[in-house]
């Protein structure tokens, strides 16, 4: 029964996946590149689970807070059916342990903030096993010890962003970056930004902060982006943006001939002001009817 409700819930992306170069895996292995060592197949694992593990604590610890005290569980109140129980042990642990063996078997290094999707269904699965009695008395000191919990975080985490001597991606002027160039777009063109193109991270700030937000062409890669149409590209010109030291494709300037001279766009970093300027590449590519 587990097998076949398993099958059932990954089919629709199988089929999906498998007409798309099964682009989400190819995106992640991309992504997770380390040298080929036997010591990798249990370090790696080892690190995904202690980081998940440092994650989670938090809400552990205000959960545990709510089983504490004689009385405070009222386990069989609440009764699961089969297929609920295996759906949710499934669903609620399943991914995170599929991802946990996928890198003992690859040797994958695994990125920390991949683990957050992964417990989408644990704390359902917590409160329906464990079944804690929520009284007023411990609601009211559950709420206090959450807001201890997430000021405690808050300061931590700003402090940690405004006096960092490294680059966090937390402080990336994405907001400012396409203000600057939808603003000169429109001015130089007179007509929305449908697309742009370039690194994965520049390209989405600005397509996600952008008020056209315009299509994004990542690493101008068509496996990447397979619902872009570079014909259609080509027609309503593009935004080129990359990082300063990225190599570019080599064929780039002979697929978009019409390609605007490169600028080197300085722009400081958000909160931390001690940090150099991030330096960025823009290049535009006219649209048609204009150029």
């Amino acid at each position: 029964m587990g097998l076949t409700l398993f099958f059932i819930l990954c089919t629709p992306h199988f089929s999906l996946v498998s007409t798309h170069d099964y682009v989400t895996l190819t995106y992640a292995f991309d992504r997770v590149g380390s040298p080929p060592t036997l010591w990798n197949h249990f370090a790696y694992p080892w690190q995904f689970f202690y980081e998940q593990f440092e994650a989670l604590l938090p809400a552990l610890i205000l959960f545990a807070f709510l089983c504490l005290g004689k009385g405070s569980l009222s386990r069989g109140k609440l009764s699961l059916n089969r297929y609920d129980q295996v759906f949710l042990i499934l669903m609620g642990l399943g991914p995170f342990f599929v991802t946990l063996l996928l890198s003992l078997l690859q040797g994958l290094k695994l990125r920390a903030g991949w683990g957050q999707p992964l417990f989408s269904l644990g704390g359902i699965l917590l409160f329906a096993y464990l079944q804690p009695k929520i009284t007023a008395q411990r609601f009211y000191s559950f709420i206090a010890l959450f807001t201890v919990l997430m000021l405690g975080a808050w300061t931590g985490y700003s402090l940690a962003f405004i006096r960092g001597k490294e680059p966090s991606s937390a402080n990336f002027p994405g907001q400012d970056l396409a203000l600057t160039l939808t603003q000169e777009w429109h001015k130089s063109y007179h007509q929305p930004l449908a697309y742009v193109a370039g690194s994965r991270w520049l390209a989405g700030n600005l397509a996600f902060y952008s008020a056209d937000h315009p299509h994004v062409y990542i690493s101008w890669n068509k496996k990447l982006s397979p619902w872009i149409q570079e014909r259609d590209l080509q027609k309503k010109g593009a935004i080129f943006i990359w990082a300063k030291d990225e190599i570019l494709p080599l064929d780039l300037s002979l697929r978009f001939p019409r390609l605007s001279k490169v600028i080197i766009m300085q722009l400081p970093w958000l909160r931390n002001k001690a940090l150099a300027p991030t330096e960025i590449k823009v290049a535009y590519l006219p649209p048609a009817a204009i150029a």
